[in-house]
């Protein structure tokens, strides 16, 4: 919940912080259940959400510090009593303590819900035919279609595809189901948006299970594997829609690769100095390629000639 961010701080936790205050829940959460992953509501979240607030709640009243010195107290304390070194510090038990992070948390949730509620509410509609989990929605190029993965727990991801008519909602309109597979992730249209590609994992050589590269046809209304083994993952096609561009796992690391359309080959242009370097958020501009790069927990966001490799 700092300002300057953190695990904790994101749109997900705001509004489990609201919807429990607005809820009165906060009480169901005493100190001997923070860290207790018991199938309810929180779930697997509640060390996150609950333990996170209370050691900023520690922090922000009592000073940063407190955190290095509790941690030194609890690592030399025999016998371990848990609220001896948190009483000395602050005064305060564990139990108490919660408490005054629970009435902070339920004050600073009910402005954020006084600021909501102060706008105007924009209401949405839901596409038709969607699983327990929709995600990646890509729109064409041109406009005329929306792509998008969905898919139920423990079951197979599906690729879809909504046509946009005229004068026709796309919520209105049943979505086309045009792939059945499993771990599709990441989706991209050619630039004359009459190609979809798509990742999706299948067995290779027995005994592995690999992410290669398929793209639909608009026209054809048929899907086509471009790659055996290849385990593809974020991807994009080249201005002149022959080729894609794609991020390739390999043991341990990432590379960057190039798919020939015609001739299905592919080559690697781009292989990072670092041992365990992660790749993402391919963006392509004529022959330059953007992307980041993470290494070490350090981003860099890079640019590379997709015809030179530098």
């Amino acid at each position: 919940f700092t300002p300057h961010g953190g695990r904790l701080r994101s749109q997900n936790f705001e509004g489990l912080m609201r919807s429990m205050s607005q809820a009165n829940a906060w009480s169901k959460y005493p100190i001997d259940t923070l860290n207790d992953f018991h199938p309810d509501w929180l779930g697997g979240r509640r060390a996150y959400l609950l333990g996170g607030a209370l050691m900023y709640e520690l922090a922000a009243t009592h000073g940063v510090d407190k955190i290095h010195d509790l941690n030194q107290r609890y690592a030399r304390r025999v016998p371990f009593l848990i609220n001896g070194p948190v009483k000395d510090e602050t005064g305060l038990s564990y139990r108490r303590l919660l408490k005054e992070t629970y009435a902070h948390i339920q004050q600073k949730a009910q402005e954020q819900v006084q600021t909501i509620q102060t706008a105007p509410v924009t209401q949405g509609q839901a596409l038709p035919g969607q699983g327990n989990n929709s995600f990646r929605p890509r729109f064409s190029p041109d406009g005329k279609f929306l792509a998008y993965v969905s898919g139920d727990q423990m079951m197979p991801t599906y690729v879809n595809l909504v046509e946009r008519k005229a004068g026709t909602s796309l919520a209105a309109t049943e979505p086309v189901r045009i792939t059945q597979g499993m771990g599709t992730e990441h989706l991209t249209w050619s630039n004359n948006s009459q190609l979809l590609a798509y990742n999706q994992i299948e067995n290779f050589r027995r005994y592995y299970v690999y992410s290669d590269i398929y793209v639909y046809n608009i026209a054809t209304q048929k899907s086509d594997r471009l790659t055996k083994g290849i385990r593809a993952g974020d991807m994009v096609f080249t201005p002149d829609d022959k080729f894609i561009v794609f991020v390739q796992n390999t043991p341990g690391s990432k590379q960057i690769s190039i798919l020939d359309l015609t001739s299905r080959e592919s080559k690697v242009i781009y292989n990072p100095d670092h041992f365990g370097t992660n790749i993402f958020g391919l963006a392509l501009s004529g022959s330059t390629l953007y992307f980041v790069e993470q290494s070490q927990k350090i981003r860099h966001l890079k640019a590379l000639d997709i015809t030179s490799g530098k």
